[in-house]
C-alpha cells in the first residue's frame, strides 16, 4: 500500500512538472512575440507571470491541494449537484427594451429527464466563450492591453475550462405541482456562469433558476444580440478610473439591475403562458423550441418568486425585494451594500430576507447599511443575518473550487485570490451556501415537512456559523 501511494505521489509530481514545462513554453512564445513587436517593455509582465507561476508551483509541491475537480470520460467537471434531478438549461435573449435599454440575457436552469444516452460531453463549459476568460482577467490586468486575451487563453488552459453537470436543451421534467422560481443576480465582474454549482444544485432540488447576465456594465462580459438571428456581440465591463466618484455610478447600476430582475419575471410569466415571442432561445431547433414551450407551459409558480444574488447581486436582491412585490423571498449572499448606502427603502425588516455573510469580507461600514434590514424572524431564528466564519468573499462562487481543483491556482494567487482555507473547506462552504439558500426558501414558502430544515442546518453547522451582526468585526 505504501509503495502504491509513493508511486501515485511520484506520478503527480511528474505530471505537475510537465504542466510547468507547458506553461513555460506558452509564456516563452508570448515573450518572443512581444520582443518581435519591438516593445521589450511587454516582456516584463510576461516574465513576472512565469516567475510567479514557478514560485507558487514550488510552494504547491510541498502541499498538494486536497480538493481535485472530478473527471469523467476524460472531461474535467464541477461536482455533481446534490438534488434528485438531473439539470438542463437554455440561454435566453430578449429584444431590446424601451428607452434604449438592452434586452436581457439569462440562463434558465430546470430539472430535466435523465437519459441513458446522456454523456459528459453534452454538459456546459464554465467559460461560455474564450472572451469570458479575458473579461475576468481584464478586471485586474486591464493595463496589459492586447496581452490580456493571451493571459485569458492561459487561464482557460490551466483551469481545464471545466464542464458542469447541466445539459443545454435537455427536456424539462414535468411535475404535478408548479415549481418555485429563483431569479439570481451575479456580483461585480462576474457573469451568468460564475455560480454554476449553486444554480445547478438548486435546480436539482426542483427549482427553476434564472441566472441573469446583467447589462449595466458590471458583468465581466455581457453577450448581446440586437435581433433574433444576429451574431452574438460582446460588452466588456465598464472599468472605473482610479479616483472616480463611485457611489452614483453603483447606485445607478443597482437600480438598473433591479429593473432587469423585474423584467426577468415579466419574461418568465410570458414563457409560463406559452408565449416565446420575446424569448430568443439559443442553440435549439424550431421543433425543440416548440417542445420546450409546451413542456414548460404552466410549470412555474410565480406567485412566490424568489430573488437571490451575491455581492452587488446581494444589494440587487435587497432592492428588488423592496420594490417589486412579486418577489416574496430573498437570499443575499455576502452582500456589498455600498450601492444602497444612501437609499431609504420602504421595507419592513426582516420580512423573508436572509443575509448569508462571509466573515472575511464584511466591514463596519457595510454592516451599518445592512443593519437597517436586520430583524428576528421568529423564536427559532434570532436574526436574519448569518455569518459563515472564516469564509472569503468568493465562497459562494465556483472560483475557489476551480482554482483549488485545477492548475489555475497559481494564476489565481497572482490576482489576489487563493487564501489558505480556514474553517470549512472551499467545497464545504459552497455546499453550505446552497443548503442555507434552499432551506431558508422552503421555510419561507411553508413547504410541508421542510419548515424546520433551516434551523436544523444552522444547528448542525453551529461551529462555523453565527447569528446577527457583529459591529466589532
Amino acid at each position: 500500500c505504501h509503495c502504491v501511494l509513493s508511486s501515485r505521489l511520484v506520478f503527480q509530481q511528474i505530471r505537475a512538472k510537465l504542466q510547468l514545462m507547458m506553461v513555460y513554453l506558452t509564456v516563452n512564445r508570448c515573450l518572443l512575440s512581444a520582443w518581435e513587436l519591438l516593445n521589450p517593455l511587454l516582456v516584463i509582465p510576461l516574465l513576472t507571470i512565469l516567475l510567479a507561476y514557478f514560485w507558487t508551483f514550488q510552494e504547491g509541491e510541498q502541499a498538494m491541494p486536497q480538493f481535485k475537480l472530478p473527471s469523467t470520460s476524460g472531461f474535467t467537471h464541477l461536482p455533481q449537484p446534490t438534488g434528485p434531478f438531473p439539470v438542463g438549461f437554455v440561454d435566453i435573449f430578449t429584444p431590446p427594451r424601451p428607452d434604449s435599454m438592452s434586452g436581457l440575457l439569462l440562463r434558465l436552469y430546470f430539472p430535466s429527464h435523465s437519459s441513458s444516452t446522456e454523456t459528459v460531453s453534452r454538459w456546459a463549459h464554465w467559460f461560455p466563450l474564450p472572451q469570458y476568460a479575458t473579461g475576468y482577467l481584464r478586471y485586474k490586468f486591464s493595463s496589459l492591453g492586447f496581452l490580456v486575451p493571451v493571459l485569458g487563453r492561459v487561464f482557460i488552459w490551466l483551469s481545464s475550462n471545466p464542464r458542469y453537470p447541466a445539459s443545454e436543451g435537455a427536456s424539462y421534467l414535468k411535475d404535478a405541482k408548479k415549481r418555485p422560481v429563483i431569479v439570481f443576480s451575479h456580483g461585480l465582474a462576474a457573469c451568468r456562469t460564475s455560480y454554476s454549482f449553486l444554480c445547478t444544485d438548486l435546480a436539482s432540488k426542483g427549482y427553476f433558476v434564472a441566472a441573469l447576465e446583467h447589462g449595466d456594465g458590471s458583468a465581466c462580459l455581457r453577450s448581446v444580440k440586437d435581433n433574433k438571428d444576429a451574431q452574438i456581440g460582446f460588452k466588456y465591463q465598464e472599468l472605473l478610473k482610479p479616483g472616480t466618484p463611485e457611489y452614483e455610478i453603483r447606485n445607478k447600476q443597482v437600480k438598473y439591475r433591479a429593473g432587469e430582475a423585474s423584467f426577468a419575471l415579466d419574461v418568465l410569466e410570458e414563457i409560463n403562458k406559452g408565449n416565446l415571442d420575446n424569448a430568443w432561445i439559443q442553440n435549439m431547433s424550431e421543433d425543440e423550441v416548440i417542445t420546450f414551450r409546451n413542456d414548460v407551459k404552466d410549470s412555474m409558480n410565480l406567485d412566490t418568486a424568489i430573488i437571490g444574488g451575491h455581492s452587488m447581486g446581494g444589494a440587487t436582491t435587497v432592492l428588488s425585494l423592496a420594490t417589486d412585490p412579486r418577489f416574496k423571498v430573498g437570499v443575499a449572499l455576502d452582500s456589498w451594500m455600498f450601492p444602497l448606502r444612501e437609499e431609504k427603502l420602504n421595507y419592513t425588516s426582516p420580512g423573508n430576507l436572509l443575509f448569508i455573510n462571509c466573515e472575511k469580507f464584511q466591514g463596519v461600514k457595510n454592516l451599518e447599511v445592512m443593519k437597517v434590514y436586520e430583524g428576528s424572524l421568529d423564536n427559532e431564528v434570532e436574526s436574519n443575518v448569518v455569518t459563515v466564519l472564516s469564509a472569503t468573499h468568493y465562497a459562494p462562487t465556483d472560483i475557489p473550487i476551480i482554482m483549488e481543483g485545477s492548475s489555475a491556482g497559481s494564476l489565481y494567487r497572482m490576482i489576489g485570490g487563493g487564501e489558505a482555507a480556514e474553517g470549512l473547506s472551499n467545497w464545504d462552504n459552497l455546499l453550505l451556501f446552497s443548503d442555507l439558500f434552499h432551506t431558508w426558501t422552503q421555510k419561507c414558502l411553508g413547504s410541508l415537512g421542510m419548515e424546520n430544515l433551516f434551523v436544523k442546518k444552522i444547528a448542525e453547522q453551529q461551529e462555523h456559523l453565527k447569528y446577527g451582526i457583529d459591529m466589532e468585526q
